[in-house]
């Protein structure tokens, strides 16, 4: 259905009161175009949820997984509807997690992370946060007696250390993993929608 860069929305949401369709094709192209907005806003969902709740995604605390969330679906003027689920700012580790990093990145250099302990880094240009310690459980290192080893208190039996070559992590593929988990599902439901609004 070729559109032709001849329809657009003003507003939030389809839904919104303040919104209006403003569109220069026949009624049938624009409840179409509806449906597969809101088709694709509950695909997305379903993303966002496998996402959250599935397998995948690291779970040492609820920070990543309870910030993953659906953006707002975006029409292009091919008629190609889009929407990104995923993680914002607030989650800086969360592309390591997805796509690898340092020595197991998927895209862009292959190399060790530099990361500097919290308290040495003010800037957090090294630093995930600023209270982050270097406590590691270093299996066959020089033990008690080196720099660094701790023999009492909160990290005993840990190497602290100011910072540390992070060969990095491997990908996780959380994302991707939820995407093709919802595919068969998600399509049912964006044709559904559409088929709503044409027999509606």
């Amino acid at each position: 259905m070729p559109a032709r860069g001849q329809f657009g929305y003003l507003g939030s949401t389809p839904e919104g009161e303040k919104g209006k369709w403003t569109w220069g094709l026949s009624k049938l192209a624009t409840r179409i175009l509806l449906g597969g907005y809101r088709g694709m806003t509950a695909w997305g969902r379903m993303v966002a949820h496998e996402a959250k709740t599935g397998p995948w995604v690291p779970v040492d605390t609820s920070h990543m997984a309870g910030n993953i969330r659906a953006g707002t679906v975006q029409v292009e003027p091919t008629a190609k509807f889009r929407i990104l689920v995923g993680l914002g700012s607030e989650v800086p580790y969360a592309r390591a997690q997805e796509m690898g990093s340092g020595l197991f990145a998927e895209f862009g250099p292959k190399e060790k992370i530099e990361i500097w302990a919290g308290w040495m880094n003010p800037g957090m240009t090294k630093s995930l946060n600023a209270k982050m310690a270097l406590a590691i459980q270093w299996a066959n290192g020089p033990g008690a007696g080196s720099p660094g080893y701790q023999t009492e208190g909160k990290w005993a039996g840990y190497n602290v250390m100011a910072r540390v070559m992070h060969p990095g992590v491997k990908p996780n593929k959380f994302l991707r993993a939820a995407f093709a988990q919802t595919a068969i599902a998600g399509r049912r439901v964006f044709l559904k929608a559409i088929k709503a609004q044409l027999t509606g």
